[in-house]
């Protein structure tokens, strides 16, 4: 079979499972509320499903981007088995949150790991976009749906979604790069070895610039010991002069004596030939340990002033070499803050616009949908209208998988129109809960159009971001998490807005 349609399959498989838990917690958010007895807290759900997807995204984007890919995938997948059996096996609401908040996590933090992964897929986004909110949202809506029509409890559901992560993690094992891609790899890594190699001769240059300054420094050493042994050897020679000339005149001074001894002094006098000579005999030795304490003196004198000269070198150059750490610590952080900042401002554009579709969209299938009906309406005698929460998150999740996989047939640069008829939809769904005007049936199209205009913006946004020529290649997973960080600041918004509005201008309704 063609190598790129099973990687399209494989990518498509990926993006169902990834976010498969996530939607079927979003189709049950009713149930599981309903169940704790905290209707009134619903809104708590959407925003433990995705509230702690920003920590999520921000450890991948930032903390993991060196990390192996089939590492991020592996603990991913575990990650989701917590929080599945988790749900599965709640004892209480609160108990509930804390599993879903792992469930978010795992979808979050997966999404964040294959939007970097596509860098080296370009032409399977489409395959990944429809699986993940398109696919997934359609598939986990039918098999809630399903499951519910057959009398399972929320238990069961949960546990019968474990097998999917074995096929997730083997989807991820099977993904083969083709040639087209092979080549932009290498292309890639030939650049990449082009800047190391440039790295390195930049490196030697340092290295023989400083190796040279070195070599200049023990040169200034050799220079002035050589200055100081030729002055010990200048004191030595004019201390052997000065003994030279001490010892002839104590020679004179012995030929003048007896002399002298033989004119003044009496013929009695008891031999002063042989006083003269123990008296020269100690002088002489007196001498010489004077000598010897001397030099001993000087070249202690001599080790201390070398030892009191090396110190401050020493502390010097130590505080040098922490202080170049310092430096090249401070400049790799600033360098990757420099990073993080230019990718921002190349993408804020899209950011700015994809978070609030997804504000928008929120508010409309979780919180609104939840109060479109008159109340009483989940114990009617009708199936549709009892379970019109899990019909209505169907056909928003049917629209998005719809729009998601549109890549191929046309694309939108104008994102901003989309996000204002997203906005002008959350204004009419909050009309209905006010005034309950609309039927159910024409409820169900009209959040089949809001799915539409939400996976429209996701997939044209991260298309624009990948083909995005302003963009360097080794930016564009940075560019791509970033922007997805910002998906989970839209939903958590909306998560606090529905909150609001069942504490205060919904609440009776």
């Amino acid at each position: 079979m063609n190598r790129a349609l099973l990687n399209w399959f494989y990518f498509f498989l990926i993006g169902t499972i990834n976010n498969l838990g996530y939607v079927v917690v979003g189709s049950a958010a009713q149930t599981i509320a309903d169940h704790f007895n905290k209707r009134s807290l619903i809104g708590l759900i959407p925003w433990a499903n995705v509230g702690f997807g920003f920590f999520a995204r921000s450890i991948n984007a930032f903390l993991l981007e060196n990390v192996a890919y089939k590492y991020r995938v592996f603990a991913n997948g575990i990650i989701a088995i917590l929080g599945t059996i988790g749900v599965a096996l709640s004892p209480s609401f609160a108990f509930s949150i804390c599993s879903i908040v792992l469930i978010g996590c795992s979808s979050s933090f997966g999404e964040s790991v294959f939007l970097g992964f596509m860098k080296n897929y370009k032409n399977n986004l489409d395959a990944w976009s429809s699986g993940t909110r398109g696919m997934a949202g359609v598939g986990g809506s039918l098999i809630y749906l399903a499951f519910v029509a057959a009398d399972l409890t929320t238990r069961q559901i949960f546990l019968l979604l474990l097998p999917s992560i074995g096929i997730y993690w083997l989807a991820y094992f099977l993904i083969k790069p083709i040639k087209q891609n092979q080549k932009e790899n290498e292309n890639e890594k030939e650049n990449q070895n082009e800047k190391e190699n440039q790295n390195q001769k930049e490196n030697q240059n340092q290295k023989e610039n400083q190796n040279q300054n070195q070599n200049q420094n023990q040169n200034q050493n050799e220079n002035q010991n050589q200055n100081q042994n030729q002055n010990e050897n200048e004191k030595l020679i004019n201390s052997k002069i000065q003994f030279q000339s001490d010892l002839e005149e104590d020679e004179l001074k012995q030929k003048i004596s007896p002399i002298n001894i033989d004119l003044n002094l009496s013929s009695d006098y008891p031999n002063p030939e042989k006083n003269q000579e123990d008296a020269l005999s100690l002088d002489l030795n007196q001498k010489e340990l004077l000598s010897e304490f001397d030099q001993e003196n000087d070249q202690n004198k001599e080790k201390s002033r070398k030892i009191e000269e090396r110190e401050p070198l020493i502390l010097k150059k130590i505080k040098e070499d922490e202080e170049n750490i310092d430096q090249e610590n401070n400049a790799e952080h600033q360098k990757e803050k420099g990073r993080i900042l230019r990718c921002l401002k190349l993408v804020l554009r899209f950011s700015i616009q994809l978070a609030a579709v997804y504000f928008f969209e929120y508010v409309i299938s979780v919180g609104c949908s939840d109060r479109a009906e008159h109340k009483g309406f989940d114990k009617s005698g009708q199936w549709v209208v009892r379970n019109s929460f899990a019909i209505l998150s169907f056909c928003y999740q049917f629209g998005v998988l719809l729009s998601r996989s549109s890549l191929r047939l046309f694309k939108i640069k104008k994102i901003e129109i989309l996000t204002i008829l997203q906005g002008i939809n959350m204004v009419l769904w909050i009309l209905q809960d006010r005034y309950k005007v609309v039927s159910i049936w024409i409820q169900f199209v009209a959040m089949l159009y809001v799915g539409l205009l939400g996976g429209a913006t996701y997939v044209n946004v991260f298309h624009l971001i990948l083909t995005d020529d302003r963009i360097k290649e080794e930016d564009k997973e940075l560019s791509a998490n970033i922007t997805a960080i910002f998906i989970t600041l839209g939903i958590t918004l909306a998560s606090i807005f529905i909150l609001l509005m069942d504490a205060t201008f919904l609440k009776h309704d």
